[in-house]
Protein backbone atom coordinates (compact mmCIF):
# COMPACT_ATOMS: atom_id res chain seq x y z
CA UNK A 1 0.00 0.00 0.00
CA UNK A 2 3.08 2.18 1.12
CA UNK A 3 4.40 1.70 -2.49
CA UNK A 4 1.36 2.56 -4.63
CA UNK A 5 0.64 5.42 -2.15
CA UNK A 6 4.09 7.01 -3.00
CA UNK A 7 4.70 6.09 -6.29
CA UNK A 8 3.24 9.20 -7.99
CA UNK A 9 5.61 11.23 -5.42
CA UNK A 10 8.70 9.53 -6.50
CA UNK A 11 7.39 10.54 -10.04
CA UNK A 12 7.41 13.86 -9.44
CA UNK A 13 10.24 15.07 -6.41
CA UNK A 14 12.90 15.61 -9.20
CA UNK A 15 10.45 16.70 -12.19
CA UNK A 16 11.43 20.20 -12.11
CA UNK A 17 15.02 19.33 -12.56
CA UNK A 18 14.17 16.69 -15.66
CA UNK A 19 14.53 19.51 -18.65
CA UNK A 20 14.51 23.43 -19.38
CA UNK A 21 10.38 22.80 -19.35
CA UNK A 22 10.59 21.87 -15.53
CA UNK A 23 9.62 23.93 -13.45
CA UNK A 24 6.03 24.96 -14.29
CA UNK A 25 5.55 21.30 -13.11
CA UNK A 26 6.66 21.31 -10.01
CA UNK A 27 3.75 22.95 -9.10
CA UNK A 28 1.28 21.36 -10.80
CA UNK A 29 3.09 18.40 -9.50
CA UNK A 30 1.48 19.04 -5.73
CA UNK A 31 -2.07 19.64 -7.78
CA UNK A 32 -1.78 15.84 -8.73
CA UNK A 33 -0.60 14.63 -5.32
CA UNK A 34 -3.14 16.05 -3.68
CA UNK A 35 -5.51 14.87 -5.90
CA UNK A 36 -4.24 11.49 -5.82
CA UNK A 37 -4.01 11.04 -2.00
CA UNK A 38 -7.49 12.43 -1.64
CA UNK A 39 -8.95 10.05 -4.10
CA UNK A 40 -6.44 6.73 -2.64
CA UNK A 41 -8.17 3.89 -1.21
CA UNK A 42 -5.98 3.52 2.40
CA UNK A 43 -5.78 0.34 4.04
CA UNK A 44 -8.74 -1.11 6.74
CA UNK A 45 -5.85 -3.06 8.47
CA UNK A 46 -5.21 1.09 9.58
CA UNK A 47 -7.13 3.64 10.94
CA UNK A 48 -7.83 5.25 6.88
CA UNK A 49 -9.35 8.91 8.19
CA UNK A 50 -6.43 9.10 10.84
CA UNK A 51 -3.87 7.88 8.23
CA UNK A 52 -5.11 9.93 5.58
CA UNK A 53 -4.91 13.03 8.09
CA UNK A 54 -1.38 12.35 8.43
CA UNK A 55 -0.44 11.92 4.87
CA UNK A 56 -2.58 15.17 3.86
CA UNK A 57 -0.91 17.57 7.09
CA UNK A 58 2.67 15.66 5.51
CA UNK A 59 2.19 16.74 1.90
CA UNK A 60 0.84 20.28 3.06
CA UNK A 61 4.15 20.44 4.88
CA UNK A 62 6.45 19.81 2.21
CA UNK A 63 4.38 22.10 0.14
CA UNK A 64 5.43 24.99 2.38
CA UNK A 65 9.05 23.99 2.80
CA UNK A 66 9.27 23.12 -1.24
CA UNK A 67 7.28 25.66 -3.11
CA UNK A 68 8.48 29.01 -3.80
CA UNK A 69 7.87 32.41 -5.75
CA UNK A 70 9.69 30.55 -8.75
CA UNK A 71 7.50 27.83 -9.42
CA UNK A 72 4.31 29.46 -8.28
CA UNK A 73 4.89 32.11 -11.52
CA UNK A 74 6.31 29.44 -13.96
CA UNK A 75 2.93 27.37 -13.49
CA UNK A 76 1.27 30.99 -14.08
CA UNK A 77 2.98 31.50 -17.11
CA UNK A 78 3.51 27.56 -18.22
CA UNK A 79 1.10 27.12 -21.82
CA UNK A 80 0.24 23.57 -20.36
CA UNK A 81 -1.86 24.65 -17.11
CA UNK A 82 -3.47 27.80 -18.95
CA UNK A 83 -7.36 27.19 -18.13
CA UNK A 84 -7.21 24.26 -16.34
CA UNK A 85 -9.49 24.13 -13.21
CA UNK A 86 -6.81 23.62 -10.48
CA UNK A 87 -6.00 27.25 -8.98
CA UNK A 88 -3.39 28.18 -6.52
CA UNK A 89 -4.13 30.09 -3.20
CA UNK A 90 -4.46 33.36 -2.97
CA UNK A 91 -1.75 33.75 -0.76
CA UNK A 92 0.18 31.36 -3.59
CA UNK A 93 -0.88 33.78 -6.39
CA UNK A 94 0.10 37.44 -4.72
CA UNK A 95 3.74 36.04 -4.29
CA UNK A 96 3.91 34.80 -7.81
CA UNK A 97 2.89 38.70 -8.46
CA UNK A 98 5.39 40.06 -6.54
CA UNK A 99 8.23 38.29 -8.44
CA UNK A 100 6.53 39.19 -11.70
CA UNK A 101 6.65 42.76 -11.47
CA UNK A 102 10.40 42.63 -9.72
CA UNK A 103 11.71 40.77 -12.65
CA UNK A 104 10.12 43.19 -14.89
CA UNK A 105 11.08 46.46 -12.95
CA UNK A 106 14.78 44.91 -12.89
CA UNK A 107 14.77 44.47 -17.07
CA UNK A 108 13.29 48.43 -16.88
CA UNK A 109 16.27 49.49 -15.22
CA UNK A 110 18.73 46.97 -16.79
CA UNK A 111 17.32 48.49 -20.51
CA UNK A 112 17.72 52.34 -18.83
CA UNK A 113 21.62 51.49 -17.79
CA UNK A 114 22.12 49.94 -21.27
CA UNK A 115 21.66 53.32 -22.87
CA UNK A 116 25.07 54.36 -21.45
CA UNK A 117 23.53 56.98 -20.07
CA UNK A 118 23.72 56.16 -16.21
CA UNK A 119 26.62 54.42 -14.98
CA UNK A 120 24.56 52.92 -11.87
CA UNK A 121 20.59 52.47 -11.12
CA UNK A 122 21.55 55.41 -8.41
CA UNK A 123 21.69 57.72 -10.96
CA UNK A 124 18.87 57.03 -12.71
CA UNK A 125 15.96 59.27 -12.35
CA UNK A 126 12.57 58.59 -10.26
CA UNK A 127 10.45 58.99 -13.25
CA UNK A 128 12.44 57.35 -15.96
CA UNK A 129 10.53 55.48 -18.29
CA UNK A 130 9.58 52.16 -17.15
CA UNK A 131 8.22 50.57 -20.32
CA UNK A 132 7.83 46.63 -19.35
CA UNK A 133 6.41 47.83 -15.96
CA UNK A 134 3.54 49.80 -17.41
CA UNK A 135 2.26 47.29 -19.88
CA UNK A 136 2.91 43.98 -17.77
CA UNK A 137 -0.25 42.92 -15.99
CA UNK A 138 -2.12 44.17 -19.32
CA UNK A 139 -0.37 41.53 -21.30
CA UNK A 140 -0.55 39.09 -18.49
CA UNK A 141 -4.21 38.84 -18.39
CA UNK A 142 -4.27 38.34 -21.95
CA UNK A 143 -2.28 35.64 -22.03
CA UNK A 144 -4.46 34.21 -19.50
CA UNK A 145 -7.23 34.91 -21.07
CA UNK A 146 -6.11 33.90 -24.04
CA UNK A 147 -7.38 36.96 -25.83
CA UNK A 148 -4.79 38.51 -27.69
CA UNK A 149 -3.52 38.13 -31.35
CA UNK A 150 -2.67 34.56 -32.20
CA UNK A 151 -3.43 33.28 -29.05
CA UNK A 152 -6.87 33.61 -29.86
CA UNK A 153 -6.58 31.06 -31.95
CA UNK A 154 -7.70 27.18 -30.60
CA UNK A 155 -4.85 25.65 -32.36
CA UNK A 156 -2.51 27.34 -29.98
CA UNK A 157 -3.69 26.26 -26.92
CA UNK A 158 -3.82 21.75 -28.48
CA UNK A 159 -2.24 19.62 -26.37
CA UNK A 160 0.52 18.96 -28.85
CA UNK A 161 1.18 22.88 -29.82
CA UNK A 162 1.63 23.51 -26.06
CA UNK A 163 4.32 19.87 -24.69
CA UNK A 164 6.88 22.27 -25.09
CA UNK A 165 6.42 25.47 -23.44
CA UNK A 166 10.29 26.63 -25.13
CA UNK A 167 9.18 26.13 -28.38
CA UNK A 168 5.71 27.56 -28.09
CA UNK A 169 7.06 30.70 -26.47
CA UNK A 170 9.27 31.12 -29.80
CA UNK A 171 6.04 30.69 -31.48
CA UNK A 172 3.12 32.26 -30.38
CA UNK A 173 5.16 34.51 -27.13
CA UNK A 174 5.29 37.39 -29.94
CA UNK A 175 1.23 38.06 -28.92
CA UNK A 176 2.66 38.99 -25.47
CA UNK A 177 6.69 40.50 -26.08
CA UNK A 178 6.66 41.69 -22.41
CA UNK A 179 5.59 38.50 -20.97
CA UNK A 180 7.07 36.62 -23.52
CA UNK A 181 10.79 38.05 -22.10
CA UNK A 182 10.03 37.34 -18.40
CA UNK A 183 8.86 33.49 -19.31
CA UNK A 184 12.16 33.19 -21.06
CA UNK A 185 13.72 34.38 -18.22
CA UNK A 186 12.15 32.37 -15.35
CA UNK A 187 11.62 29.02 -17.24
CA UNK A 188 16.00 29.54 -17.57
CA UNK A 189 17.09 30.15 -14.07
CA UNK A 190 18.85 27.17 -12.72
CA UNK A 191 16.41 24.40 -10.32
CA UNK A 192 19.59 23.36 -8.21
CA UNK A 193 21.81 25.54 -5.71
CA UNK A 194 24.98 24.50 -7.80
CA UNK A 195 24.51 26.63 -11.03
CA UNK A 196 23.57 29.77 -8.63
CA UNK A 197 26.65 29.03 -6.33
CA UNK A 198 28.96 28.69 -9.71
CA UNK A 199 27.44 32.27 -10.44
CA UNK A 200 28.64 34.00 -7.12
CA UNK A 201 32.19 32.24 -7.71
CA UNK A 202 32.47 33.71 -11.02
CA UNK A 203 31.06 37.25 -9.98
CA UNK A 204 33.73 37.39 -6.60
CA UNK A 205 36.40 36.50 -9.81
CA UNK A 206 35.13 38.95 -12.03
CA UNK A 207 34.75 41.91 -9.50
CA UNK A 208 37.69 41.94 -7.29
CA UNK A 209 39.76 44.70 -4.74
CA UNK A 210 41.53 45.47 -8.06
CA UNK A 211 38.20 45.98 -10.30
CA UNK A 212 36.23 47.56 -7.84
CA UNK A 213 35.35 50.41 -9.95
CA UNK A 214 34.00 48.00 -12.75
CA UNK A 215 30.61 49.70 -14.34
CA UNK A 216 27.64 47.90 -14.02
CA UNK A 217 27.14 47.12 -17.63
CA UNK A 218 31.13 45.90 -17.85
CA UNK A 219 30.59 43.68 -15.22
CA UNK A 220 26.89 42.25 -16.22
CA UNK A 221 28.75 42.12 -19.48
CA UNK A 222 31.07 39.76 -18.18
CA UNK A 223 29.04 37.67 -16.08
Amino acid sequence: MVLKLLQPQAASVDVGQTDGCGLGRVRHSFFMLLEHFNSFAYSAAADPAQLEQHVLQALASRKAYYLRPVPMLSFLLDPRYVGRTMQMSPTELACAMVLLKFMVASHDVKSALSNEIYENESYLPANFWKDISHNIMTKYTSFRARKRGALKLPISWAEATAADPNSWRRTWGDSVPHLQYVSVKIMRLPTKFGAGERSFSNAASIQTKMRSRMSYATFHKLL
